[in-house]
């Protein structure tokens, strides 16, 4: 499943995160496109994903989540995330 994420960015992150979480419980493999997304803080992908990786664990992204169409910037916010929550 494709979630667009610029459809969830000017809502509570909540809502994209629940989302996610929804698909997951469901084994459906998802894919997080950032497509038309240029810069977001990292508040928001702490509260979406990071949120996900600290409920499912790591393991969960990996084999789980794809990310698409992502900005340099936000692929450099994603990648210490995903470090700083695996470190927990």
């Amino acid at each position: 499943m494709v979630i667009v994420v610029k459809n969830f960015i000017d809502q509570d992150a909540e809502v994209l995160y629940l989302n996610i979480m929804n698909n997951l419980k469901r084994d459906v493999k998802i894919t997080l496109d950032f497509k038309g997304i240029e810069k977001t803080t990292y508040d928001f992908l702490e509260n979406t994903v990071g949120k996900v990786i600290e409920e499912k664990g790591f393991e969960s992204i990996q084999n789980n989540i794809r990310f698409r169409n992502v900005d340099t910037g936000i692929k450099e916010m994603l990648s210490k995330l995903i470090k700083d929550m695996n470190k927990k």
